[in-house]
């Protein structure tokens, strides 16, 4: 798995999610629905990190995925991207091609 996030959604992040010290995005799945795991959908809120599978900073902001979370995204790629007609985000996924964990 391999995931990407643009610089227009790390903006859009530092602008609309109010992060106190110590605090990053996480990308967490909840009950919704997507065309990769019916019945769930992958969201982001703002959390300390408490057992990490993958995290990194990207201009200054932690974005992480807990232990918990992170096989929502096994055998697929994310791609985050700014949605301006929506203002929101927009989650592209796509098959992966490698078996590693990778950010």
């Amino acid at each position: 798995m391999n995931i990407s996030v643009s610089q227009h959604a790390i903006e859009w992040m530092a602008r609309e999610l109010h992060m106190p010290d110590g605090d990053g995005v996480r990308f967490f799945v909840r009950y919704g629905d997507s065309h990769i795991h019916p019945g769930f959908n992958l969201t982001v809120g703002v959390a300390k990190p408490l057992h990490p599978a993958i995290s990194w900073v990207q201009e200054g902001i932690l974005l992480f995925i807990e232990q918990g979370d992170v096989w929502y995204l096994e055998g697929y790629d994310l791609a985050v991207h700014y949605d301006d007609v929506h203002d929101d985000l927009q989650f592209a996924y796509t098959v992966s091609s490698s078996k590693s964990t990778e950010r």
